[in-house]
């Protein structure tokens, strides 16, 4: 969990720097999601859709798959939502779902208050470390909120990026 948290400090100069105009105030404490298998899954959600009620609450979500000689035939993929138009906040959009496969040394970042995911059926035993970032916009000011650019693309660093 700490090499989570320093590598999402490394990226935090990146993070103002980019279009998305982020700043990284804290990690949050970190989560190891367990499924059995057995079809088991986790809907469509947004982590932080509503805020958290703070000025520099959650902004990014970071996952760390654990499961060694995964088989893809056994589902258990963490599918976004990539916006194409528009955002989740409009009428209108649209976009397609990107699915990472959750083997081990798999990372991935995403926006915790903008991104739709969810865990599809697994149905062998899934492991995987969540953590989450707070932040505000590197231009802070006024209420602390601003529309973060949808022109955020899903990245997987290792293996394969399915799309559906």
């Amino acid at each position: 969990e700490r090499a989570i948290g320093d590598v999402g400090y490394k990226l935090d100069k990146f993070l103002q720097r980019s279009s998305l105009k982020l700043r990284l105030t804290e990690r949050c404490d970190g989560m190891l999601a367990c499924y059995p298998g057995n079809g088991a899954q986790y809907g469509a959600h947004i982590d932080n859709a509503d805020g958290d009620g703070r000025v520099d609450g959650r902004v990014l979500t970071v996952l760390l798959y654990l499961n060694e000689q995964w088989d893809r035939k056994n589902g258990g993929e963490v599918s976004l939502f990539e916006a194409e138009k528009g955002s989740s906040r409009s009428a209108g959009w649209s976009g397609r779902w990107v699915n990472v496969w959750p083997e081990a040394g798999t990372i991935i970042f995403f926006l915790a208050d903008r991104i739709i995911h969810e865990v599809r059926p697994c149905f062998a035993p899934r492991h995987a470390l969540s953590s989450w970032f707070c932040g505000q916009p590197s231009d802070f000011g006024g209420d602390g909120r601003q529309e973060v650019a949808d022109e955020c693309s899903v990245v997987e660093v290792n293996g394969d990026r399915q799309n559906t």
